[in-house]
């Protein structure tokens, strides 16, 4: 096959293809591909690309070199939105006991208030990566984060605890957008063992956020109240949106969009539900995630019969938690880059799954 030029941002590279089927996610909306291209090194990308004697050779290699520099500054910001999915499910939750005071409601809805954001999250996984697709990914990024940033404040003032919850389903909605559109970059500018070892650096921030976030909502609870913490948290993302305004480029042109055609979506997804391949890979990640999101919501359901103080240090199993979704995706994500892809991926989730389990 012959090679083809991809825009990354603003800038042109050359790739060529792999004669390999694969099948690759983007954004929440599964797309099949017939091959797997790479980036081919700026020397070649002159050689395929621009024939003898013509003009034109050096800004060829300027262009792939400027794509590198793009892409190489593009996984930072996504190191910093991706935090955001998790940072607001439990950042508060040493606060429960004050929260229920201050609502004067029961203990169990305010525990719920943690199951309330993961639902909103859940939910929202799907249309927000067909809509990335459609609307392209700055947009719905800006959007998600507009919707995280006005959920919490409206959670810092919140006077009573059904419209906190219904306002935290709200908050998960927008810190979806976070872990989608982060991922859906990422494959728009990476390829290969490459996307694999970004979205390893991904995974261990994603999975630092909800170990450590009590521990600092702790701190903030102390000095203020459990409404200090969502007000932190509006900040926190009104920063990471001016850093997505400023910084990151669209990496989904108008061009490459797909308009929205419910059949297609529906085909796409019932093609990849019917692939054993990919089912174990979901299930067993899965499997991985879950033992580390159901420690977020026994927790807060736990703690409440702890005094105040004790929640909120950060426990032995959170510090555990903490280091093996740091460690793993990162060493992973370095062996991905020597070796297969697959035995990495089943050692990463395995890992995952009995490091981050709950203990007593």
């Amino acid at each position: 096959m012959d090679p083809q030029v991809a825009t990354i941002g603003t800038s042109a590279v050359c790739i060529e293809p792999d004669l390999l089927r694969v099948f690759t996610h983007s954004s929440g909306t599964l797309r099949a591909s017939i091959s797997a291209p790479r980036i081919v090194a700026s020397h070649c990308a002159h050689e395929k690309m621009e024939p003898a004697g013509i003009e034109g050779a050096l800004p060829m290699t300027a262009l792939t070199s400027d794509a590198g520099r793009v892409k190489g500054g593009i996984v930072p910001i996504l190191l910093c939105v991706v935090p955001f999915s998790q940072i607001p499910l439990d950042a508060y939750t040493p606060g429960l006991p004050q929260m229920v005071v201050d609502l004067s409601a029961d203990p169990a809805s305010m525990q719920n208030t943690v199951t309330a954001y993961m639902l909103g999250m859940s939910l929202a996984l799907v249309p927000v990566g067909i809509a990335s697709d459609t609307l392209g990914r700055r947009n719905v990024l800006l959007a998600g984060l507009s919707v995280l940033i006005a959920m919490s404040i409206a959670c810092a003032l919140a006077t009573s605890a059904s419209l906190l919850l219904a306002l935290r389903f709200l908050q998960g909605v927008g810190g979806c957008t976070c872990l989608v559109v982060a991922y859906a970059v990422a494959a728009d500018c990476f390829r290969g063992r490459e996307l694999t070892a970004i979205s390893g650096m991904l995974g261990a921030a994603w999975g630092l956020a909800p170990v450590l976030a009590p521990a600092a909502g702790g701190f903030i609870v102390e000095l203020t109240s459990w409404r200090g913490v969502f007000v932190i948290i509006a900040i926190a993302a009104a920063i990471v949106a001016a850093i997505v305004v400023l910084l990151l480029p669209e990496t989904l042109p108008a061009e490459r969009r797909a308009p929205f055609d419910p059949r297609r979506t529906a085909g796409i997804l019932r093609d990849a539900l019917v692939r054993p391949g990919f089912l174990a890979f979901v299930l067993v990640f899965a499997a991985a995630a879950s033992a580390q999101l159901a420690f977020g919501v026994v927790a807060p359901r736990l703690s409440s019969t702890r005094p105040a103080s004790a929640i909120r240090r950060p426990s032995t199993a959170s510090s555990r938690s903490a280091l093996a979704a740091s460690i793993s995706p990162a060493s992973s994500a370095a062996h991905i880059s020597r070796a297969s892809c697959r035995p990495a991926c089943w050692g990463l989730a395995l890992s995952r799954c009995f490091l981050q389990a709950p203990r007593s």
